[in-house]
């Protein structure tokens, strides 16, 4: 079995899936260390759900971290997938009218978590064979 990160971009494994929460997204944008991202294989899937893109970016003008995650989604929007959820598709035009109205946004607990199970159970059900990393703060769980 390869690893999963390499500096080769050349590859015969078949693609893996990668998925990020806000909490390490601000670990690593506090350590100046959000490239390691994307020195993933380039058949290795990079996705953020739309809740985790959502919470990691809407007050990106309040906070350093914040500024830098979403710096960095913009700079590698074409390696980065924002996949939709079921959870995004029922909270997020809510936000996003919050938002635009310039009020302050209530994010419910754990909308990010929630849309990254969402999303793990629907890929188990279509793709169950397809390998998957799942990066989250170990005391959520």
């Amino acid at each position: 079995m390869r690893p999963l990160f390499e500096i080769s971009r050349s590859s015969s494994c078949g693609a893996g899936v990668r998925l990020e929460v806000t909490g390490p997204l601000i670990s690593l944008a506090a350590g100046c260390a959000l490239d390691l991202l994307v020195l993933a294989r380039q058949d290795v899937r990079l996705m953020a759900t739309d809740m985790v893109h959502f919470e990691a970016t809407h007050r990106a003008d309040e906070f350093a971290d914040g500024a830098a995650i979403a710096s960095f989604l913009a700079k590698n929007e074409g390696r980065i997938e924002v996949v939709p959820t079921t959870i995004g598709q029922l909270a997020l035009p809510e936000l996003k009218r919050q938002l635009a109205a310039g009020e302050r946004v209530s994010m419910p607990q754990d909308l990010g978590e929630l849309s990254i199970t969402n999303f793990v159970i629907s890929i188990r059900q279509a793709n169950p064979g397809d390998p998957m990393l799942v990066l989250m703060e170990d005391d959520w769980l």
